[in-house]
C-alpha cells in the first residue's frame, strides 16, 4: 500500500500543485471535500467526542469524500530525486562559503 497524504488549503485546490507534491514525496495526495475547513472539522470532532455526542472519531470517515487522488509519476519522481542531490550539494557549498565569509568578517573587526 502506498503512503497517502491529504491536501488542505489553497494549494490543494490546484491539480498542478497536488501533482508536484505527489511526485516530490512519492506518495498519493488525496483531495477531499473538506478543504479549508479541515481545522474546524478537527476541532468540532474533538468537541463532539469529548462531550459524548460522538462515541469516537469514526464519523470523520463518513464526512470526508475523496474528490481526487494525485498519484506519483515515476519519471518525475526520479527527476526530483536527482534535483534534490543538486540542492543538497549546493546547500553544503553555500554553507561552507558562509562560514568562510563569517571568519573573514570576524577577523577584520
Amino acid at each position: 500500500m502506498r503512503l497517502e497524504l491529504s491536501g488542505y488549503g489553497s494549494g490543494s485546490k490546484s491539480r498542478f500543485w497536488r501533482q508536484i507534491f505527489s511526485d516530490i514525496f512519492n506518495c498519493n495526495i488525496v483531495k477531499t471535500n473538506i478543504g479549508q475547513n479541515a481545522g474546524s472539522l478537527g476541532a468540532a470532532a474533538v468537541a463532539a467526542v469529548g462531550s459524548d455526542i460522538w462515541k469516537d472519531f469514526s464519523r470523520i470517515e463518513e464526512i470526508h469524500e475523496v474528490q481526487d487522488v494525485s498519484k506519483p509519476i515515476e519519471e518525475n519522481v526520479q527527476k526530483y530525486r536527482d534535483l534534490y542531490k543538486v540542492y543538497r550539494h549546493t546547500w553544503e557549498m553555500l554553507s561552507r562559503l558562509g562560514d568562510m565569509m563569517a571568519d573573514i568578517t570576524v577577523k577584520q573587526e
